[in-house]
C-alpha cells in the first residue's frame, strides 16, 4: 500500500527536495532530526495540498507551507506551563497567514497547550496528523489518539516518529542540555556515565548508587528523578504502543524501526532476566504511519 521508505527518498525529486529541506532547517534553527521526520512524512504521505496538525511541535512555517506546499498546518505545543486556569493562544504570525502565488489561500497557526486539553477545541478535519518526538511524553496516549482519530479526514493517515522509546538502548531520555542548573556541562556529565539499557537493568536507587561514583549526589538525585519518576516521559515498551494503537481503532499501515543490536552479553543476559520480550529492546526509535481501521 505504502511506498518503501528507500525508494521513496531515493527518488532524483525527494533527493533535491532533501537537500534544500536539509539547508533550509539549517537556516531556521531546526535540528536534523525534524527535518528528516518531516521528509519522511512527505515521501509517504504527500503532504503538498494537505490540511495538516502537528501534534506537541511547531515546524516554521517558512517550511511547512512554502517548501512543502502544505494547504495549512496547525501546530499544538505546550510553550508553557500549562494549568487547568491556564487558557491557550491563538497566535497566527502575518507573515505567516497570508502568502503569494498558488499558496496563498494557506495558513499557519499555533495552540499554546497541551494537546488533550486543547483538542477539544479544534474540529478539523485535517489530512495529515503530524508528529515528531512526541507520543513517548504521552501520558494519557489512548485518550490522545482518540482525539487524532475524531479530527482525521476521512481517508486520511498519521505520522509518528516516536522515541527514544523507554524499551530502547536510550530511553532514559537524558541529554547534553538537561540539568543547567547544575551548571552547562551537568546533562553531559549524567549522559557519560549512563551505559545502553542502563536504565532497565538498575532500580532508581542502584542508579543513584552509580551515578554518583561519576556526578555530585545533587545532579545524581536530579537525574534519577528525571529517568524514573518525570512525568515528561511515558515508559512505554514498544509493544504497549502497538496495544494503543489497535485499542483506538487505528492500524499500521507503514512502520520502520531504527534498530540498535544488544552486542555486551551481559546487558543481554541483564536484559532478559526482567521477563519482557528482548524483541522490545532492540530499538530506540520507530517511525510509523496509521490509518483508521
Amino acid at each position: 500500500m505504502w511506498r518503501r521508505l528507500g525508494l521513496a527518498l531515493l527518488s532524483p525529486l525527494q533527493v533535491a527536495r532533501f537537500v534544500h529541506a536539509r539547508r533550509l532547517g539549517h537556516r531556521l534553527g531546526l535540528q536534523s532530526y525534524q527535518v528528516n521526520h518531516l521528509h519522511t512524512a512527505d515521501a509517504l504521505l504527500s503532504l503538498s495540498g494537505k490540511r495538516v496538525l502537528e501534534v506537541g511541535g511547531s515546524l516554521p512555517s517558512r517550511m511547512v507551507i512554502d517548501h512543502y506546499n502544505c494547504r495549512s498546518w496547525t501546530c499544538v505545543d505546550s510553550r508553557t506551563e500549562y494549568t487547568a486556569e491556564l487558557d491557550f493562544d491563538l497566535i497566527a504570525p502575518a507573515d505567516s497567514v497570508s502568502r503569494s502565488g498558488a499558496n496563498h489561500a494557506c495558513a499557519w497557526s499555533f495552540l499554546d497547550g497541551r494537546f488533550e486539553q486543547v483538542a477539544t477545541s479544534l474540529t478539523g478535519p485535517f489530512d495529515v496528523i503530524y508528529s515528531s518526538a512526541v507520543l513517548e511524553h504521552v501520558r494519557d496516549l489512548s485518550a490522545c489518539l482518540d482525539q487524532m482519530r475524531r479530527l482525521l479526514a476521512p481517508g486520511g493517515a498519521m505520522f509518528h516518529a516516536v522515541g527514544p522509546i523507554w524499551s530502547g538502548p536510550s530511553g532514559y531520555h537524558v541529554y547534553p542540555s538537561y540539568f543547567r542548573k547544575h551548571g552547562p556541562t551537568a546533562g553531559g556529565q549524567v549522559v557519560d556515565a549512563l551505559g545502553p539499557w542502563i536504565h532497565l537493568v538498575k532500580t532508581p536507587e542502584q542508579m543513584l548508587a552509580h551515578l554518583t561514583e561519576f556526578v555530585e549526589a545533587p545532579l545524581a538525585q536530579d537525574a534519577v528523578e528525571s529517568i524514573y519518576r518525570s512525568p515528561r516521559l511515558s515508559r512505554r515498551v514498544f509493544d504497549e504502543y502497538l496495544a494503543a494503537f489497535d485499542d483506538a481503532g487505528l492500524q499500521v499501515a507503514w512502520l520502520h524501526k531504527w534498530k540498535k543490536p544488544v552486542r555486551n552479553a551481559q546487558t543481554l543476559r541483564a536484559l532478559r532476566a526482567t521477563g519482557v520480550d528482548t524483541a522490545n529492546y532492540r530499538f530506540d526509535t520507530f517511525w510509523t504511519v496509521l490509518t483508521p481501521r
